[in-house]
């Protein structure tokens, strides 16, 4: 995801920007590919199957109900609605194969791989699913990579998505880089009760008010 192209000085654009990995594995305390990896191995080898998950352009992907209903709790009363039919399809049509892919990979082995491309997508997915881990690990990635090239975007979903920590970490480096900040096409399009906030820190660095 491209971050914004307000008209920050080179200082501002360049500030808390650290040599973070666009990718970072999570997982679970006790992941599933650890104490059970037969999980994985049957729905790799496609074995046992008992429902089709259909997303995006019509794309299936073979699981099983069960475990479904065991690790994403929110979809149980939609499996139990799949268990009278022969052929049992759960139907994601905005979802892409490889956001799919990601939260079905996490279902069977308790790690999930979040990188810039999908954890906005994997946030989202999350809150639908109410599934705390991965939101709160999406959360948490993105947090670590906010800089004034992303701000602007970072501050529109977390805003979106009412993700308060995110919304947090962007306003702290709206503080830390107030004097940059200020001057910025962000800054004139901020609500007033942020702006607010903002001025009202008393360790804004200004040189006067």
């Amino acid at each position: 995801v491209h971050g914004s192209h307000d008209n920050l000085s080179l200082p501002f654009r360049h500030s808390l920007e650290m040599a973070v990995p666009q990718t970072q594995l999570f997982e679970d305390e006790v992941p599933l590919i650890r104490s059970c990896p037969a999980l994985n191995e049957i729905r790799l080898a496609e074995e046992i199957k008992d429902l089709t998950l259909e997303v995006k352009d019509g794309v299936r992907l073979q699981v099983h109900r069960i475990i479904l209903a065991a690790r994403i709790p929110s979809l149980r009363a939609d499996l139990r609605g799949c268990l009278t039919e022969k052929a049992a399809v759960l139907r994601w049509p905005t979802v892409p194969l490889c956001l799919a892919t990601s939260l079905i990979t996490y279902v069977y082995t308790g790690q999930v791989e979040v990188t810039q491309a999908n954890v906005r997508g994997m946030i989202a997915f999350a809150k639908m699913l109410n599934l705390t881990n991965l939101e709160k690990w999406g959360t948490n990635f993105m947090a670590k990579r906010v800089n004034s090239e992303n701000l602007a975007t970072t501050w529109a979903f977390a805003r979106s998505f009412k993700i308060g920590s995110l919304m947090e970490t962007c306003i702290n480096l709206m503080q830390a880089q107030f004097k940059c900040f200020v001057r910025s096409d962000l800054f004139v399009r901020l609500p007033t009760e942020t702006v607010l906030l903002l001025i009202r820190n008393d360790n804004l660095p200004v040189d006067s008010e």
